[in-house]
């Protein structure tokens, strides 16, 4: 588990360290003051894809805001590039990984007109091992159709062959990231992942936490159907924000598909008379299969209540 978190110089965090982890953990505060921040930098030290391709995912699908030579400066505090970030991340059998990130720039001969370079050191503290990696993630703006330039095409390059040698540092460190648009997530293929692990017998008794008229969960033409007691089946598209979210964590838990599960306004379309359910079952779950959670709230005061 993560013990420990140190990160600097990430958006609107500048100096912040945060300790004393446990398997459920709950960031709130007002709008605007980094909550969602703290999710994707401990998320970027974890292994989804690999951290470059995770640094890709919090633009483009978690936020909506591509990642090119434009939208990069946003990731340094107060836009400062001469300030690399470092995110230094501590775990139980003391181990730390740290990711440090810079752009080229200046005179450097990888930034021109078109090409950026988002430079990747990390360094790896194994026992009594230290190593030192580098990577590298290529920004190229492709040009324009369009005289306004409002519709430039971006290539993103990462170094293959140096995710293949950064890859066995985090074998033990595979993470998913659920963001506040739940719609975004590939839920077919998260059941289909259940499924494969022959756990739906598990999955529908805690589906049927949430709503006890559901007796079975089906795959037709692609997609999820959720299956009543009156005997209709319902696209899962038809249901609320609250119980897709539900669904898809539910499918994450039990099939114990990560190591650290992030999930951005965790309140979000759930009705205060599930919250309880909703939070039971996570913690039950993430305690069963040792998964450590992180999420966002505005509703600090009511996850509180629940969770004690």
């Amino acid at each position: 588990m993560i013990k420990c978190v140190n990160i600097h110089s990430y958006k609107l965090l500048n100096n912040l360290s945060l300790e004393s982890f446990g398997h459920f953990n709950i960031f709130t505060g007002r709008n605007n003051v980094g909550k969602t921040s703290v999710l994707e930098a401990i998320y970027l030290n974890t292994w989804d894809e690999s951290p470059m391709e995770n640094l890709i995912k919090v633009f483009d699908k978690f936020r909506n805001f591509r990642l090119n030579k434009s939208s990069a400066e946003f990731l340094f505090y107060k836009g400062n590039l001469d300030s690399n970030i470092s995110i230094t991340t501590q775990f139980d059998d003391k181990d730390i990984h740290k990711i440090t990130l810079e752009i080229n720039a200046g005179e450097s001969d990888s930034v021109d007109g078109y090409n950026m370079e988002l430079n990747f050191r990390f360094n790896f503290k194994e026992n009594d091992s230290v190593s030192e990696k580098n990577a590298k993630l290529i920004i190229q703006e492709l040009g324009s159709t369009h005289n306004d330039n409002k519709n430039i095409m971006v290539s993103r390059q990462i170094e293959r062959d140096k995710v293949l040698k950064i890859k066995p540092y985090y074998k033990k460190f595979d993470s998913v990231f659920i963001s506040s648009n739940i719609l975004f997530v590939d839920i077919f293929d998260y059941f289909t992942k259940v499924l494969q692990a022959k756990k739906k017998k598990e999955f529908l008794e805690y589906l049927k936490v949430f709503d006890e008229s559901i007796i079975d969960v089906l795959q037709i033409a692609n997609n999820v159907h959720i299956e009543l007691l009156d005997g209709e089946s319902y696209p899962i598209q038809s249901y609320g924000i609250g119980f897709v979210k539900y669904f898809v964590i539910c499918c994450l838990l039990v099939r114990n598909f990560a190591n650290y599960i992030f999930i951005d306004e965790i309140e979000n379309g759930l009705h205060y008379k599930n919250m309880e359910k909703f939070l039971n079952v996570i913690l039950k779950l993430s305690q069963e299969y040792a998964i450590q959670v992180f999420v966002t709230t505005h509703n600090a005061e009511f996850l509180q209540k629940n969770v004690e």
